[in-house]
This record gives structure tokens, C-alpha cells and sequence, in this order.
């Protein structure tokens, strides 16, 4: 059924008030029409995970971890090709094909 168990289900009304969460510009709290918007539409192709209870949607506080840890940008560094590097990896490749044969 689910592969984690929630730690505690908690309505996404309730997800603004958490104390952990950093606040927004100007020290705001994060609004609740972006939660629902995190689990209706979701960020960047992944959505916030819900169930629903009842006509409450519900999530936990582990889920809302996952979601925050599954689009972090300290996770994934993207590459930067420097026109020297381009030409050092074409030059490589070249010579991984002249090695096999081609």
C-alpha cells in the first residue's frame, strides 16, 4: 500500500503553521494556497504527497520532507562545459573511436 508509513497525518491547512518551516520574503508565513498547489499540480514535474481523509486532504511532515529533499539543488550540479573542456571531450571521444576502429 504505502512504501513509508506518515509519522502523523495533518491537514495541508495546518502546513503554514509549522514552526520548522523558514519563513518567506519580508518574513512571511508560507501561504496555503501554495501547499495546495504543491499537491494538486506539484513543482518541476513531482507533487507533494497527499491522502485524502475524509473530504480532507492530509500529509506529514515526512512526506513534506521528501518533497523539499526530492527537488534540492545542492543534489544535483549541473555540468559546465567551457569551450577548452568541450574541445578536450570531443578530443578524447575522437580518439576512443579511432582506438576501436572507427
Amino acid at each position: 500500500m504505502y512504501t513509508t508509513e506518515p509519522s502523523k497525518l495533518m491537514p495541508l491547512r495546518e502546513i503554514p503553521t509549522l514552526s520548522w518551516l523558514p519563513t518567506r520574503r519580508a518574513g512571511a508565513k508560507l501561504a496555503l494556497a501554495t501547499v495546495i498547489r504543491w499537491a494538486q499540480h506539484g513543482v518541476g514535474g513531482r507533487k507533494l504527497r497527499t491522502v485524502r481523509v475524509g473530504s480532507t486532504l492530509c500529509t506529514s511532515e515526512q512526506w513534506l520532507l521528501e518533497f523539499f529533499e526530492s527537488g534540492s539543488p545542492a543534489a544535483e550540479k549541473p555540468s559546465t562545459f567551457t569551450p577548452s573542456r568541450r574541445r578536450r571531450e570531443i578530443d578524447r571521444a575522437k580518439a576512443e573511436l579511432a582506438a576501436a576502429g572507427y
